[in-house]
């Protein structure tokens, strides 16, 4: 509170919290702590969800009525961060006041990759609509992200011709993503020689 109070351009604030395990004991992690910077912004957040849900405080007035889209997600947390983090920017206190329990039998841990991901990018979807589509640019290029994560998720699967889909909307929706290679995943599927490859391959006739 004294924070928010000190900074009314941040609409929201986090601190660090210490990973433990089902039994109560630390783990080397500590979430939050990858974002040192003392003011984050809602593209700062979009990339990743960076703040430790129990940490976190925020101004209530963003939040008095919901998006309709929002109760169709599997999860809250991070879309509950984005939608305060359109009305101010996000600080980052230093103290680690949190314990963050990690555990495999936990929601969205025991989620598939693939239900993820694709949910990531439904967020994504919603994230750009609500944020009146001023970050449309940088959206497309994290959902290029995506699209290319979810071709490797189903390269190791062995599902070629998804892997390729996937590879190839990752292109169209992002030609020159700086933030992905997509190498690996391109020279797999090509080495394999099989129709997934040549479907990569003509993948701009296709989209």
């Amino acid at each position: 509170m004294d924070f928010l109070d000190a900074h009314p351009e941040c609409a929201s604030c986090f601190h660090p919290a210490q990973f433990v395990d089902e039994r109560g004991e630390e783990l080397p992690q500590v979430a939050g702590s990858n974002q040192l910077q003392r003011i984050s912004t809602v593209e700062d957040l979009l990339i990743t969800n960076f703040m430790p849900t129990a940490s976190v405080m925020f101004r209530a007035d963003p939040l008095r009525r919901l998006p309709d889209w929002f109760f169709t997600l599997l999860r809250g947390d991070w879309a509950i961060h984005v939608l305060v983090a359109k009305h101010g920017n996000i600080g980052r206190l230093d103290d680690n006041m949190a314990a963050y329990r990690f555990h495999q039998s936990g929601f969205w841990s025991s989620v598939d990759s693939e239900i993820q991901i694709l949910d990531t990018i439904r967020e994504y979807r919603f994230f750009d609509e609500y944020l009146n589509f001023r970050h449309s640019r940088f959206i497309k290029d994290l959902i290029s992200r995506e699209y290319c994560i979810l071709g490797g998720v189903y390269l190791l699967k062995h599902e070629w011709l998804r892997a390729a889909e996937c590879l190839a909307r990752s292109f169209v929706m992002s030609p020159l993503n700086r933030h992905i290679s997509r190498t690996q995943l391109l020279s797999k599927l090509v080495k394999k020689g099989s129709t997934a490859g040549r479907t990569l391959l003509s993948s701009r006739e296709a989209y």
